[in-house]
């Protein structure tokens, strides 16, 4: 026995079922018997007794065994049909094929989306098509791919769309947006938010009267190696294919090699130091104003 401890360390308990915990390994006499074994033991009905603390609680005994990520996309707009959608899709990279994974109960566009632990955040958002943003929502959900499953967590405290979301040292952050009642915040619509070295960065937007060389909108911003890229958008000249990179240590926007045609209401993610944009608003056949992250 003098080996159990160092043995059991690596057994899954946490994702075991309560009745396999009760039936099949607190019986076994060194679980109860040695400290290790006993905080192991602990351990998983800690996270089992907290399900909305797993993202902050994960550990080698909870945690996805593979390294590999996967690009999804949920929600957005068929343009086609005007009709939100509910899917969520992983891309296949030896397939290259999209799969579908479970859906969300409820459709979403103009939602935020952002991962903590491994866990992707679905934030308030429309279930309707509706340009005025009057079909707001607060709901928040959250996706397990362990086991391709849905659960609704603590909602906002008002509904929320056409804002941005960001996770940001085991938080979501949710700023700006509109509602029914109007425009949130600081009348800050349509702008972007990204974490970057420990700090929040809201960028553009409608109303906001920033650094950027160009005002923009309906752009997407990513945190890269230690810089933020705020890609494409619109204003008042029209569509936008420039891109413009933020220097923290400098406090200074730089323009850098602009896309081959402008884009606008596009989704976007960074993985393994590239950056990735969906096709733009103006020609996605299918599909538009959805969300993206790496899983």
């Amino acid at each position: 026995m003098e080996h159990a401890a160092r043995l059991m360390r690596n057994i899954r308990f946490p994702l075991m079922s309560p009745s396999e915990l009760i039936n099949h390994v607190q019986t076994v006499d060194f679980m109860r018997t040695d400290n290790t074994c006993v905080n192991l033991l602990l351990e998983a009905s800690n996270y089992q007794m907290m399900p909305y603390m797993q993202p902050v609680m994960q550990s080698e005994r909870t945690a996805i065994r593979s390294d590999s990520a996967h690009l999804v996309t949920l929600g957005g707009v068929l343009r086609q049909q005007l009709v939100v959608s509910k899917e969520l899709r992983l891309f296949d990279e030896k397939a290259h094929e999209w799969k579908a994974l479970a859906p969300m109960d409820a459709p979403r566009y103009q939602h935020g989306i952002a991962v903590i632990g491994n866990f992707l955040y679905v934030v308030g958002g429309q279930s309707n098509y509706d340009t005025k943003g009057k079909t707001a929502v607060d709901t928040v959900f959250r996706y397990d791919p362990r086991y391709n499953k849905w659960i609704q967590v603590a909602c906002l405290n008002e509904k929320r769309t056409f804002f941005h979301l960001s996770a940001l040292k085991g938080y979501l952050y949710a700023v700006g947006g509109r509602n029914a009642a109007g425009e949130l915040g600081q009348k800050h619509t349509f702008f972007h938010l990204s974490a970057l070295k420990g700090y929040l960065y809201a960028v553009g937007g409608r109303n906001a009267a920033g650094e950027l060389g160009q005002k923009r909108t309906f752009f997407h911003l990513s945190a890269l190696k230690g810089y933020l890229y705020a890609v494409g958008g619109r204003n008042a000249a029209g569509e936008l294919a420039t891109v413009e990179c933020y220097n923290p240590r400098t406090n200074e926007w730089t323009y850098v090699a602009k896309m081959n045609e402008p884009h606008y209401g596009h989704a976007g993610t960074v993985y393994g130091g590239l950056m990735y944009i969906s096709e733009p608003l103006e020609v996605t056949s299918n599909m538009a104003l959805c969300s993206a992250a790496f899983l």
